[in-house]
C-alpha cells in the first residue's frame, strides 16, 4: 500500500496521486535496475540475485493494472543489494 502523509497524516493516496505519477515512479525505478539486466552484468549476479531482479521487475513492470486503487497499491521496494553498487 502506498503511504502517503501530508503534513503528518496519512491520507488517502487516491485524492493525492495519479496513476501517471504511479507510472513515472515504477519507470524510474525500472530504468535504475536497468543496468543489472545487460546480459555481461546480469551473468555475474548469482542464481538468487537474477531470480529477486526478475521478479522485482516484472512486478513493476505489472502496475498500475493489478490494482483498482493508487490507496491499495504496493509499490515493491528497490532490492537490498542494488544500493551496494
Amino acid at each position: 500500500m502506498v503511504e502517503l502523509y501530508v503534513n503528518g497524516v496519512r491520507v488517502d493516496a487516491d485524492d493525492h496521486m495519479t496513476w501517471d505519477e504511479i507510472r513515472g515512479m515504477r519507470d524510474m525505478q525500472l530504468s535504475m535496475s536497468d543496468k543489472y539486466m545487460i546480459s555481461d552484468r546480469f551473468a555475474l549476479l548469482s542464481d538468487e540475485r537474477q531470480t529477486e531482479l526478475l521478479a522485482y521487475r516484472q512486478t513493476l513492470r505489472d502496475l498500475p493494472q493489478d490494482y483498482d486503487t493508487i490507496d491499495e497499491l504496493e509499490m515493491p521496494n528497490q532490492l537490498e543489494w542494488m544500493t551496494e553498487d
